[in-house]
């Protein structure tokens, strides 16, 4: 689902683009932009929330308990956090956006701390043209997330690795190569 809210996001950005910046069409497609971006922000952390739920399944499950490569988990674990740091708090912003603001005294307390009152979601490119999502979250931190086909890959990478981890070498091997030919397909399309 990730995937599909990237796919949106391009063909808003794309259809957007078509069109004058200020003329009513344009407006939508960019408000559906970042309704995809948003999105992507969230489904990140729920992909996180159900790598968790999986684990203490695994551990619970006195079946699965001795096919379970431990070591193999946990960098699961570590790869979604390096490749997502701040999925979680990014998640929180982004669902709680509309409390950021509620009062004069909330956009303040919450705003980015660069002497103006700057505090929601904001879509934005980066050098490298890769899509950067960002948010302003709780006591205006500033989170952001690649939203680009790389990200995808990314959690390909986690899912493989979980998999991985699984002593039965024909599921690990079978999502990790899934995840390879998706990073593959991607690089060359994009080059």
């Amino acid at each position: 689902m990730f995937s599909d809210a990237l796919l949106l996001f391009g063909e808003c950005t794309q259809t957007a683009a078509k069109h004058d910046p200020l003329s009513p069409i344009s407006k939508k497609y960019r408000s559906w932009q970042v309704l995809a971006a948003r999105e992507g922000g969230i489904l990140a952390f729920q992909f996180y929330q159900a790598l968790q739920r999986a684990k203490q399944g695994i551990w619970e499950c006195k079946l699965f308990a001795g096919q379970i490569d431990a070591a193999m988990l946990k960098h699961a674990n570590n790869l979604f956090h390096a490749r997502f740091p701040d999925a979680e708090h990014m998640r929180h912003a982004l669902a709680h956006v509309g409390e950021l603001y509620i009062t004069d005294g909330d956009v303040k307390k919450n705003s980015i701390k660069s002497g103006h009152a700057l505090v929601g979601n904001f879509v934005g490119m980066d050098i490298r043209l890769n899509w950067r999502i960002g948010v302003t979250g709780f006591n205006g931190v500033f989170r952001t997330y690649m939203f680009n086909e790389e990200s995808v890959v990314r959690l390909y990478e986690v899912a493989g690795a979980v998999f991985e981890s699984i002593n039965d070498a024909k599921v690990g091997q079978t999502m990790q190569e899934r995840a390879i030919a998706r990073g593959k397909i991607l690089r060359q399309k994009n080059s």
